[in-house]
Order: structure tokens, then C-alpha cells, then sequence
């Protein structure tokens, strides 16, 4: 999140794979931070009904209207120290592999 400069105040997860407990810990685990999931079970509708009640006027805009609407889960997935610092080895090793063969990527592509 650093790097990329976005604000890393909550870490929300949603959809399918958000209703896996495995998942979520790896995401705290690479990230971290806790991870909280929402009280809605489809997120993508609600996202549909906020967005629609925006453009209606209800709400000024989308941040206003997820602030009214979106109940996030009091418990979070914490993430696990010793899984973070694999994570955190194996990420030097990516970065490192990278490096060496992202030149190859256009030739798999044509």
C-alpha cells in the first residue's frame, strides 16, 4: 500500500471468496492488517442500490451513502506474525523473479 499511496486505514473483503476464512487469513497474513468483512451477504447488489440511490439523490455521494448503508463485521481476520514473515521472505523472491523475466511476458503474449 505504500508504494502505491493509498490509504490502508481498513482493509474490507467482499464477495465469494471473502466468505472464506482461509482467504481472508492469507489477505491479513501478505497485508498485515486485520481484514473485516460486511454485515450484507451480496455486496454487488448493495453496491447497485447505493449507486442507484446516489444518482436519485438520496445521498450526495457514494461515501456518504456507503457510510449510511454498509455494516462492516465487529471481528476482523488478525493477522498471524509468523505468516507474515514467510509472506514477507517469499515476496523478496517474487520481486527478485520478477526482475529477471518480466522481458519474457510480451513474447508469451504474441
Amino acid at each position: 500500500f505504500d508504494e502505491m499511496r493509498l490509504s490502508n486505514a481498513k482493509i474490507i473483503s467482499s464477495g465469494g471468496a471473502a466468505k472464506s476464512a482461509l482467504w481472508r487469513q492469507i489477505q491479513a497474513d501478505i497485508l498485515g492488517m486485520p481484514v473485516y468483512t460486511t454485515k450484507t451477504k451480496e455486496e454487488a447488489c448493495q453496491g447497485a442500490a447505493i449507486l442507484a440511490a446516489v444518482g436519485c439523490g438520496l445521498f450526495r455521494n457514494v461515501p456518504e451513502a456507503c457510510r449510511a448503508i454498509v455494516r462492516v463485521n465487529d471481528r476482523p481476520t488478525e493477522p498471524v506474525p509468523d505468516n507474515m514473515k514467510i509472506y514477507g521472505e517469499r515476496q523478496i523472491v517474487f520481486a527478485e523473479l520478477y526482475q529477471r523475466i518480466k522481458d519474457l511476458y510480451p513474447k508469451i503474449l504474441s
